[in-house]
């Protein structure tokens, strides 16, 4: 939900307003929150990774109230660079993978059930196995009992799908996003490609998916 384009405008971090997407580019985005990219400021990550996209705002600056701090180049502070080759990595290991799980995180989104089967179509037309796993908070006590399975795709919300300690997990935990970029349907274009917002995947890709209930597996 950080940036979702529509016929009359476009919703920035939760926000709707009356501007298209294609006008971004002549803004500057001032975020105002907790920018110090921990667990608790999700969204402003999610929010820099799509505002500096080549269709993003023309520039993306942050104010933490608690700080009294403005910072005109917030990539620099989040260590942008990094995250981003952390995910281009994760992408590349997902592309050999030949067992892929879904991680289900969100009953509570609308057309949840859409993505669950979109991205399980994705898989299976790539000719991979793909398992539903219905987990609830992820962690890797669970994870650990699929030792099978070479690949996760977290479908949860903006603020979840990328897990802070994901490094701990012994296998890849993607987005459906770079699901997409990993089985070759979408191209890698930087920081863009990092998005959480499983909405997006969904109306880029499958804008009529069918629903369909999860049945493979519940821990």
């Amino acid at each position: 939900d950080i940036i979702e384009s529509s016929k009359q405008g476009c919703t920035i971090g939760g926000l709707y307003i009356s501007l298209d997407k294609e006008l971004l580019q002549e803004y500057t985005l001032l975020y105002i929150g907790d920018d110090s990219g921990n667990s608790k400021s999700r969204q402003f990550l999610n929010t820099v990774l799509k505002c500096s996209s080549t269709e993003g705002t023309k520039a993306c600056w942050s104010f933490n109230p608690e700080t009294q701090q403005l910072s005109t180049d917030p990539m620099s502070s989040l260590g942008m660079s990094r995250h981003v080759n952390r995910r281009f990595y994760l992408m590349q290991k997902a592309k050999l993978a030949h067992v892929i799980g879904i991680l289900v995180g969100a009953l509570s989104q609308d057309r949840f059930q859409s993505v669950v089967s979109s991205v399980r179509k994705k898989i299976e037309d790539s000719g991979r196995a793909a398992y539903t796993l219905v987990v609830g908070k992820v962690n890797i006590a669970k994870l650990a009992n699929f030792g099978e399975i070479e690949c996760f795709v977290l479908i949860s919300c903006g603020e979840t799908s990328v897990l802070k300690d994901e490094r701990d997990f012994h296998v890849p935990i993607i987005t459906p996003l770079e699901l997409e970029i990993a089985l070759g349907g979408k191209d890698w274009n930087g920081s863009a490609s990092c998005g959480t917002d499983f909405d997006e995947f969904l109306e880029d890709y499958y804008p009529k998916a069918e629903e369909e209930e999860i049945h493979d597996g519940a821990i």
